[in-house]
């Protein structure tokens, strides 16, 4: 039913955005100037990733977009996402 569907779309974009705001807050302290927006990119090209990557590569990928974009390292980026998901 295309209903539900929709509705598994929207929880799911929900989720992400969940995320990506989580994550954003997490690395406030880090870099001030990150935005919601790239901390979505991230979240929605990670989880992208982890569909076609084995062992949930995708999460290696997300802290990527963030580094290539802002002037942070790469290993703080993995660090506060091992972080996210230790207070999971």
């Amino acid at each position: 039913h295309p209903g539900w569907l929709a509705l598994a779309i929207a929880l799911m974009l929900l989720d992400y955005a969940l995320q990506a705001w989580r994550w954003a807050v997490l690395l406030k302290p880090v870099d001030p100037g990150l935005t919601f927006r790239l901390a979505w990119a991230g979240t929605a090209v990670g989880w992208a990733f982890n569909t076609l990557l084995p062992l949930r590569g995708g999460n290696f990928l997300r802290p990527a977009v963030v580094a290539i974009r802002r002037d942070i390292p790469y290993t703080t980026l993995l660090f506060s996402t091992v972080a996210e998901y230790v207070y999971d």
